[in-house]
Parts: structure tokens; sequence; C-alpha cells
């Protein structure tokens, strides 16, 4: 059958040349070489221009397509991608979305098309295939067709999701802001364009908590001395610049937004973003804020680091400005903290007292807001205060020996104890004469016989705290072993303001509980009639517990746990202490 046909000369050296180009529609080739082919079919609709000629080589016998493409023109280099199951169809044509890079799949079968040839293991061009055959032979319908996932299709067909989308969307979740997405994106091989697809298909899915996962994915780790507040380039670096370059306006648009979404939800967390190029974010200055809130931005400022938290929302720039995370309720929050702020002549004058009574009781943790910032005056607890006073006003005759609260204060009661006294009429101890309306100390009146004898009292015995000084005392130890017992946290202490300054000290609770909790070694082997020299090996031997000593932890002396001792010897009465004149049967 093909010593019919007419001859056609292989073009020369000269004419290969130009092949080069990628094929071009019938009407601009040399009516010659047209002329002289058998079999002239015209194109079909929806066929590729390259495949026009492979179907009219293919029905003239050819066995060289190529010959044809130089008169049309194109690259005979550039790859070429079949759909399987099109070819397999009766009288198969290839078909013109094949050519297109923007969406390299088959919409009729909803799969990936095929670019490598499994036969001779490279990669189709369009100078080395026939109609439906490679040149080394193997047949093109056979070639095996990746199938989409379903969240592909959906996304591209269904959707319209833009494919270049979907591969910058992948190379984000599979490679990270480190791997270049739009690098990754920009790859033309089949098996990256499918692994990056379904990956960005994914994501699309399930918008935009998907792109949300990818972002905590390639976020930068902080380090473990830096700021907890970060800026977006800091945390996500170069995120914005690509999302810029998208092409895609209406996507570049959702993905701003998604990342918005993103920021403000970090302001949630503990490791919140900012950044003027955060999308969507318009920063509010200090200076807008205090013009809604009426105040002066410094005052307003020195609100915001009062805050809980502040060190966490504040962020010292390269250029040595202040940036801040301020949301809606954090400024509701300065507000109500600067409607809340009283001066100490202002709360003189509420209560009647002198701004160095004041100052005493604010050391003595009063006066300010339970949760606030430390010394700070605040009107509401200022209010509670003066109303816990007046709650205990007794409208009864006053004492024969009455005397204004205000003399009291000023001749009989040390500055230090101020906090001390009120507590003591707050609880009944020392009766206040007066009426709620006249609330002032120049005003309520108290028994001078009740308040010279509370003075007299010894100030220890009003307490409910130790030092641990007064706690190796009351122990019977060293200062050296209540030292180091409470480094070890077997005492438990608290941190209280003892006149001028802050003191370490110990509950007397905290030593009950110690002293029912543990024993020293030499008492545990007395009551088991023990010489203490032997003490560490009878206690090693009978398994009690050692707490502390010289092999332990390094202490001094050896204590042990008394369930573990009263397992063995009958446990005495644990001593205990109490607060009556400094008494107490511990030894």
């Amino acid at each position: 059958m093909t010593g019919d046909l007419p001859q056609v000369r292989e073009p020369g050296r000269a004419a290969r040349r130009g092949s080069g180009r990628t094929p071009r529609p019938p009407a601009t080739i040399e009516d010659a070489t047209f002329a002289r082919l058998l079999v002239r079919n015209p194109p079909r609709a929806g066929e590729h221009a390259g495949g026009y000629w492979l179907r009219v080589a293919h029905d003239n016998g050819l066995m060289r397509p190529r010959w044809l493409l130089p008169a049309a023109g194109g690259s005979t280099m550039s790859l070429a991608r079949v759909c399987p199951a099109c070819l397999s169809k009766p009288d198969p044509i290839w078909l013109e979305p094949w050519g297109q890079r923007e969406l390299p799949a088959c919409a009729t079968h909803r799969a990936w098309l095929a670019e490598t040839c499994t036969g001779c293991k490279r990669p189709m061009r369009w100078g080395a295939v026939r109609l439906l055959a490679c040149f080394c032979g193997h047949d093109l319908r056979s070639l095996p067709s990746t199938p989409m996932t379903a969240h592909a299709q959906r996304a591209l067909f269904d959707d319209r999701v833009p494919l270049a989308v979907l591969l910058w969307l992948g190379a984000l979740v599979l490679h990270g802001l480190d791997g270049k997405p739009l690098k990754k994106a920009t790859r033309q091989r089949m098996q990256d364009v499918i692994a990056l697809a379904h990956a960005g298909a994914e994501a699309v899915q399930d918008w935009p908590a998907g792109l949300h996962r990818a972002l905590d994915a390639c976020r930068v780790p902080r380090s473990g001395e830096g700021p907890a507040l970060r800026l977006l380039n800091d945390a996500l670096p170069g995120l914005t610049r690509h999302i810029r370059k998208i092409a895609d306006p209406a996507w570049r648009a959702l993905i701003d937004k998604a990342l918005g979404e993103y920021v403000q939800a970090s302001h949630r967390e503990g490791e919140p973003l900012i950044g003027r190029n955060a999308p969507g974010a318009r920063p509010t200055t200090v200076a807008g804020y205090a013009r809604v809130a009426g105040v002066r931005p410094l005052r307003l400022s020195g609100a915001f680091d009062r805050l809980p938290g502040s060190e966490a929302a504040r962020r010292q720039t390269a250029g040595g400005r202040a940036r801040r995370l301020v949301t809606q309720d954090t400024a509701t929050q300065a507000r109500r903290l600067l409607a809340d702020q009283i001066t100490p002549k202002e709360a003189a004058r509420t209560l009647g007292l002198t701004v160095r009574r004041i100052q005493a009781l604010v050391k003595a943790g009063q006066l300010v807001s339970p949760g606030g910032p430390p010394h700070t005056l605040s009107r509401a607890a200022v209010a509670a205060h003066r109303q816990r006073l007046a709650a205990v006003l007794s409208c009864a005759p006053r004492p024969a020996d009455a005397t204004t609260l205000a003399h009291a204060l000023r001749l009989w009661v040390p500055m230090d104890r101020t906090a001390g006294l009120l507590d003591a009429m707050a609880a009944g101890r020392i009766a206040l004469h007066g009426t709620a309306r006249t609330m002032r100390a120049a005003n309520v009146w108290v028994s001078e016989k009740a308040v010279r004898a509370w003075v007299s009292t010894p100030q220890e015995a009003a307490r409910s705290w130790l030092t641990i000084p007064e706690c190796a005392e009351r122990l019977g130890i060293k200062q050296e072993v209540a030292y180091h017992l409470v480094r070890k946290a077997l005492i438990r202490t608290e941190r209280v303001n003892s006149g001028r300054r802050e003191a370490q000290v110990v509950p007397l609770g905290a030593l009950e509980v110690f002293q029912g909790e543990f024993e020293t070694l030499a008492r545990a082997a007395q009551r088991a009639g023990v010489d203490h020299r032997a003490g560490l090996e009878w206690a090693r031997a009978n398994g009690v517990e050692l707490v502390s000593g010289p092999g332990v932890d390094g202490g001094r002396q050896y204590w042990v746990r008394r369930d573990s001792s009263a397992a063995i010897v009958p446990e005495e009465s644990p001593p205990q202490v109490v607060d009556e004149g400094w008494t107490s049967t511990a030894p």
C-alpha cells in the first residue's frame, strides 16, 4: 500500500535547520509540499496543530512525521503530552488542550496527561512521536495515566481554581518557605505537577484551615530568649513577597485575607504576630488610642506597660522604637486601669488619713487592685476599704476614754503598723464608733485603752509568719540548716512587706505542716533506742526515707519522713505550732 502513495522526498539538511519551531496551521504550509500528499484531510474542531500533522503523516503512511513539521514551523524538542484513554477511541485525534501548560489534564477522563514513554523511558517530544506510537514503537494507547484525587478534580474542574494557584499552595505545603514555593511551582515535569497539585487541592478544600496549617509548619521557631511578640516577616520570611507574585488577582486577594485571619488568630495565642505588611492590618498607634480615650499618649503607654503580660506584647525594634500588640480588649483594659487609678492625695482625702499612712497601706499590699500592677493605688480598692470599715461602725454610746481615730494614729500608732490597726478594726477587735456618712479618721471614735493595749502587744504576736532565723529557733536547729530546707522547698515560704523592705518568711501553717511530715534522724533513732551515731545505718537498714542530709542533697543535718519512721517505732504526738506568746512544744 505504501507503494501507491506519492514519494515525498525527505527535506535536505538546509530545510531541517528550521525544525526548531512549533507546528503552524496548514494554511501556512507550502502549497507544493501539501499538494504532493495523497491524503489531505482538513483539521478537525479542537484538534491540536501538531497533532494534525501527526494525523496527516499517519494517513499518508509516512514513517517520520517530523518531515512535515519544518514547513509548519515550531520546535520538535517540545514536550508532547497525551491522554491514552482519548487515543484509544475510534478515529482518534490529538486535542488542543493537551498542548496547554495551564492544565495538563484530560477533562473528559479526569486524569493527568502522560508525558513519558514506558517503552524507551524517555519524555515524549514532538519530533519523536507518531499519531499512536512512540518512535521506539511503543503504543501510546497503552501508557498508564495517573488519576486525579477527588479534591484535585473538584478544585480544577468544578471550582475552576487555576493550576498555578494549586502548584503555589502545594509547594508551600510540601517545601515550605525555605524551598522557594514559586520556584518549585514552576516545575513542568508531570510527577512534580501532580504532587504539587494534589497537595494544593487538599489545602483548597479545607480553606482557610489548610493554608493556616501550612503556615504553622513553615513558621520559623522563636528562640528561647527572644520576645514572644514577633514581626510577620521574622516568623514567615518572604511570604508576603511571594504572595504578591501570584498572577491571579482573585486568589491573591483570597490568600491575603486568609493570612490576615491567621495573624489575627495569633493574637489569641502565646506568640502573636504583628507587622505593617500583614494583609488587612491597619495598626492603630498609641496616639490614636489616646485620642479615643481622651488621655495623653505617654500616660496611655504607661498603662499598657502595667497590664499583665505587657512584656509579651511589647517588642523593641532595631531602630529603638517600641512596637506593641494592642487589641480592642487591651485598649479597654488600659482605659479601665486609668479610670481606676487614684493619687495618694485623693485616697488620703477619701479615707481621712495622711499621705504617709496611705503609702504605708500600699506597701502592706492594701488599697491596690487584686491582680493589678503592684504599688498602684486603686480607686475601687480605696472604696472597698472604706466600706469595710464602715460595715463595723457601732452606733452604741462612745466609751469614756473615746478619742478620734486621727488622734490615736498621730500619738500612739507607728507608721508601719497602720495596716495592722485597720485590720484589727475591720475584724472587730477594736470597736469603731460613728456613722457611715462621716467615715473619716477625724470623725470616727475609738477607745484609747483598746488602741494602746493593741499597740503594746508585741508585733510578732500579730504576725502569721516567722522569719527564717525565727523558724530555726522554733525548730531548734542551726540557721544554716533552716536556709537549706527552704532552698530544697521542704519548708514553704512566701514574700511579704516587712517594715520598709520585702522579706522571705515562713507562714505558721507551713511550719506546722513541715513538723508534721518530717523530723530529724537523731530524734527518730532516739525513739527507736538507737545511738545517734548509728542512726544512718539504722535508717538505711530499715527503709526509713531520708529527705535531706550530707548523703542526700549535701545538707548539714539528716531529716527523715515521719511516715517511714513511724512504721518502725511508735509515733509521738507531733509538735504543735501556736501563736500565743511564742509558746511551742517543739524541741
